[in-house]
This record gives C-alpha cells, sequence and structure tokens, in this order.
C-alpha cells in the first residue's frame, strides 16, 4: 500500500483504458476506434496532408486501379508527380512496389516538390536533368 501524509492506506487508481468509449446521441456506450498513426517521414521527400476521402490508383488517372483510401488528415510522403501536375507519386505499402498515385487537388503540400522526379502522364518515370 501507498500511504499519505495522514497515514492512512491510498488504493491506486485502476488502469484506465487508452481511449475511452463515446457515447452517441442515443446514449448506449460505444468501443473507441483506433486512429491510424501516420507513416513516418521518410528523410529528405516532400509530404502532404489530405483533404478528402480519395483513392491511392495504380497508375496516375482516374481509370487506373485503385489499391485503397485515404482520409481527410492523412499524411502521405510524396515521390514523384506528373509533367501535367495533376497526380503525385507516394509512399503506399499496400500496393505492388510500396508506390501508389493520387490526385494533386486533394492534397495540401507540406514542403517544396520541386526536386522529386517527374513522371509522364502515364507514369513512366522521365529522365532527370
Amino acid at each position: 500500500p501507498i500511504y499519505n501524509f495522514l497515514a492512512t492506506p491510498v488504493t491506486e487508481a485502476p488502469a484506465q483504458p487508452e481511449e475511452p468509449a463515446t457515447t452517441p446521441e442515443g446514449g448506449t456506450p460505444q468501443p473507441a476506434t483506433e486512429t491510424p498513426i501516420p507513416p513516418s517521414a521518410t528523410p529528405n521527400l516532400p509530404s502532404g496532408i489530405v483533404t478528402a476521402q480519395i483513392n491511392v490508383r495504380s497508375g496516375p488517372a482516374s481509370s487506373y486501379e485503385s489499391f485503397g483510401l485515404l482520409n481527410p488528415n492523412d499524411r502521405v510522403i510524396i515521390t514523384g508527380k506528373t509533367l501535367n501536375g495533376n497526380w503525385l507519386q507516394i509512399e503506399y505499402a499496400s500496393a505492388p512496389g510500396g508506390r501508389g498515385w493520387v490526385a494533386f487537388a486533394y492534397v495540401t503540400l507540406n514542403s517544396d516538390i520541386s526536386k522529386v522526379p517527374f513522371f509522364d502522364n502515364q507514369g513512366t518515370p522521365m529522365p532527370q536533368p
């Protein structure tokens, strides 16, 4: 037991859960949902924040296969961009090769992307100057 200044035993409080359950308007408690942890930054690569729920695609157009979804406020590491400036290549662990494509219109940049490699509008790497 732990004693306070009055020499009375103090019991330790039980451990609290990491996240409290939420109670919706109906009053029934719901279990807490896990918040995904954003990937750690890759050194020297720019990043951005997703502004809407968007698809991560296998190539730089909406006609390419979707590998999955990103949610608003998800952080992305930018590894390339298309010549037309409409698409960004990002790190995406669930995709073959660990890369995917997202529409630039739905990403707010956190850093300069002028030094990331260019890809043609079909996703083929361009020669670097």
